[in-house]
């Protein structure tokens, strides 16, 4: 299907900062960011495009249109009809954009122990300032006898707020959700993991992304999400998924470094997803860089496609690879990171993106020898 620029959501307020520009240069949408490059899409193809040398790809958001050289060089950002970011979490100030020309923006929380009024007020306060439209989903609605008391609670938070109780796997709640964002409109998802984003985003778009359960026991996720992407509904709308946003992250650094402090005897491992995108790896190890981790153990890597990235970040962080995690059960899926597996995998990964083998056999041994092995 061959689609416009008014589909990508090309109007009147971009087209006016162009009366002037280069007209040898080509207009294009940001539909994903990394460390070094980015996407950019037109009405028909798709481009991995640059920036010069003296600007970061962080300076960017999912959803930016921007206007591109021949060289697939960006050589313009048109001005931003709403901008979400965030301050990135750890001792800095800096500021991590998150999207942007968002029109709607879906706060997503469960009925469940997940609910947190304080945490969908900040959400909200995101949301004004960015300069969008919030609404707030609450998800998993089929699995409560208490939807009700969930709705009344939201509402309260702000005045006139939309409030949406659904059931993801429903097509008259997809419906709902997807009149508050048309054709060539854009929204973005926005909720704490294993609220249910991905299987919202799989019924809103049609497409097949991962998906993780939650711990029964506290009513929270596993990050499923790891990147920013710009995606097609089937209504012909767009929608911008984020990371699983953790509000304790902070929270949870203090304690660390607050131990760390009293005994030197105390070590903090970093776990991360092996096959998350380099930029968000890269903001994971500085988040939690005051905890000062010791180690690195990499997760989930009966999920990963790449492992490039992480391994990159291993060695630029002066972080020992002390684990390996092949799934979910620990310490049956939980390894020794040997030489040699290691570099087994990567070749794996690199020769079978689709069809990532498990692990080695699990080697038998204890945190203390994994520890002695690592100084070893």
């Amino acid at each position: 299907m061959t689609l416009t620029l008014d589909d990508l959501g090309w109007d009147i307020f971009f087209s006016a900062q162009c009366a002037e520009a280069d007209p040898d240069l080509t207009v294009m949408r940001l539909s994903e960011i990394h460390r070094d490059c980015m996407t950019g899409i037109t009405a028909d193809e798709t481009f991995t495009l640059t920036t010069p040398p003296e600007v970061s790809t962080g300076t960017f958001a999912v959803g930016d249109w921007v206007l591109v050289a021949s060289d697939l060089r960006v050589a313009q950002t048109l001005e931003r009809k709403s901008l979400l970011s965030r301050r990135a979490a750890g001792t800095d100030a800096r500021t991590q954009l998150i999207a942007a020309n968002v029109d709607t923006l879906f706060i997503t929380t469960s009925c469940n122990p997940d609910f947190n009024p304080a945490r969908l007020e900040r959400y909200l306060a995101l949301a004004k300032d960015a300069g969008t439209t919030p609404v707030v989903v609450l998800t998993k609605a089929d699995l409560s006898d208490q939807v009700d008391d969930f709705v009344t609670r939201t509402r309260a938070l702000a005045p006139d707020l939309e409030v949406l109780a659904i059931n993801a796997k429903d097509p008259a709640d997809q419906d709902r959700i997807m009149a508050l964002c048309g054709h060539s409109q854009t929204a973005a998802l926005l909720g704490s993991s294993g609220v249910g984003k991905s299987t919202l985003l799989n019924a809103l778009t049609g497409e097949t992304l991962a998906t993780a359960d939650i711990r029964e026991t506290d009513a929270r996720g596993r990050h499923t999400t790891t990147a920013r992407t710009l995606r097609r509904m089937r209504n012909g709308g767009w929608i911008i998924d984020t990371p699983g946003m953790s509000p304790g992250d902070d929270r949870l650094v203090a304690s660390l470094e607050a131990l760390g402090c009293r005994n030197d005897q105390i070590q903090s491992w970093l776990v991360l997803p092996a096959g998350q995108q380099r930029e968000d790896l890269e903001a994971a190890v500085h988040r939690f860089r005051p905890a000062r981790p010791s180690a690195l153990v990499l997760s989930k890597l009966d999920e990963c496609t790449r492992l490039g990235g992480a391994l990159s970040v291993a060695l630029e962080q002066q972080l020992p690879l002390t684990a390996l995690c092949d799934g979910q059960r620990v310490p049956e899926d939980f390894h020794l990171a040997r030489a040699a597996d290691v570099v087994l995998r990567a070749m794996q990964v690199a020769r079978k993106p689709n069809a990532v083998p498990a692990m080695p056999p699990p080697v038998t041994t204890s945190f203390s020898s994994l520890e002695h092995a690592r100084h070893g």
